[in-house]
This record gives structure tokens, C-alpha cells and sequence, in this order.
């Protein structure tokens, strides 16, 4: 019961707009969906700190916007590797394969310091 709350009020914090609330209780989940809420937030961040453009080049961004940029993706790959730690054992492969597939395009970004623009759209 306390899981659905906690869920419930985190759903209440996103559409509210309140992105650091809904990541403090969907971190307090410890939970496959959690984790991938909480992911799903902080790629959804970094995309916002580019203006929704596919990609970035340093001198169109303030150094200050990329290191937030970067902070939001490390976060994401955080949060996606510890869903797929969760998903271990767990037979939700589609889960596990957009997770896995979030994960690389994080990290090719991460690596190359470039964008992507892929749907953000929030599965449970």
C-alpha cells in the first residue's frame, strides 16, 4: 500500500511539474518502476537543457549547461543500470531491452558529447 502512495504522489509531483519531488519518491521506491521513472526524468532534463535539439555542440552550449547536461545523462545511466540490476531474474525483456538501448544511447552520448532525440515516453 505504501508503494501505490508513494507511487501515486510521485505521478501527482510530475504532472504538478515538480521534477526534484517526483525523483526523491521514485527513488524512495527502490523498484523496477522507480528506477525507470527516475531515468526516464533525468534523460527527459538533459534533452530540456538542449532545447529539445538532437544534438549539442560545445560552443552552442555555456560550459555550465553541459556539465548539467552531462550530471542529468550520468544520472539517467544510473538509474537504468540499477532498473536492468532490478530486471534481473524478471521476465519483462521488452523492459529490458528499451532499457538496454536508453543505456547505450546515453553512454554513445556521454562518450561523443552529442544529443539524441528518441521518444521519452514512459512505460510501467
Amino acid at each position: 500500500m505504501l508503494r501505490e502512495c508513494t507511487t501515486a504522489l510521485a505521478e501527482i509531483a510530475v504532472r504538478q511539474g515538480d521534477t526534484n519531488r517526483a525523483l526523491e519518491l521514485y527513488r524512495d521506491l527502490h523498484t523496477i518502476e522507480g528506477t525507470w521513472n527516475q531515468a526516464q526524468i533525468w534523460r527527459f532534463l538533459a534533452k530540456s537543457l538542449t532545447g529539445g535539439e538532437e544534438s549539442f555542440v560545445e560552443g552552442e552550449l555555456g560550459k555550465a549547461e553541459l556539465a548539467r547536461r552531462r550530471k542529468c545523462l550520468e544520472k539517467a545511466r544510473a538509474a537504468l543500470e540499477t532498473c536492468l540490476g532490478y530486471l534481473d531474474g524478471e521476465d519483462d525483456w521488452e523492459m529490458r531491452d528499451t532499457a538496454e538501448e536508453q543505456l547505450d544511447e546515453i553512454r554513445n552520448q556521454l562518450r561523443d558529447g552529442e544529443g539524441g532525440d528518441d521518444d521519452l515516453e514512459s512505460t510501467k
